[in-house]
């Protein structure tokens, strides 16, 4: 869906942040990856989609259809270390792909809550790559995580920034005196 189209003049990637491969590989695409690619290639206009090229990454490398699948693999140590470890693949691809300057990029997180309590760990890189950037998603879920497109309507589909940048600065109200009371 997302190859070169007659009168396209313009490079735009769209990058697709999911949970764990389950049925799509290199050579064939599964329900997720087909929406995605709809949505981001085939859209009209610039605010959701336009994009003639597609990255997908997903927040560990393990291939299961269901979700209860890739946590019982993710229980075991040495699985949850490489799939650390090959995040951080997937980290430093899109990391690339945002430092060409070449185009700005449309980047859609949706790894909802497949994998239970790996999530976080897994995802903390990738949100810390996205402080500040605005971001396609889904209504965020009770835990705070972008919600996955197979599971929601494509119509709840927005764009903001879920993880500001920390403000570092002076703290509001202290009194930073050298004479202040120090109240531990």
């Amino acid at each position: 869906n997302c190859g070169w189209q007659p009168g396209r003049t313009h490079r735009r990637l769209g990058i697709f942040i999911g949970a764990n491969p389950s049925a799509a590989d290199d050579t064939f695409s599964d329900a997720t990856i087909n929406k995605v690619a709809n949505e981001l290639c085939a859209s009209p206009g610039p605010l959701w989609g336009d994009c003639n090229e597609l990255l997908v990454v997903n927040l560990s490398p393990l291939r299961a259809t269901y979700s209860a699948e890739a946590v019982s693999m993710l229980d075991d140590p040495d699985m949850l270390a490489e799939s650390l470890e090959k995040s951080g693949v997937a980290w430093g691809a899109i990391k690339a792909a945002l430092g060409q300057g070449i185009y700005k990029p449309v980047i859609w997180v949706g790894w909802g809550d497949c994998l239970k309590r790996h999530t976080r760990a897994l995802s903390a890189p990738f949100k810390e790559l996205l402080e500040g950037r605005e971001v396609l998603h889904l209504p965020l879920l009770k835990n705070g995580e972008p919600g996955h497109p197979c599971r929601a309507d494509l119509k709840t589909l927005r764009r903001s920034v879920l993880w500001p940048k920390p403000v570092i600065g002076p703290l509001v109200g202290c009194d930073t005196s050298p004479d202040a009371d120090i109240p531990f």
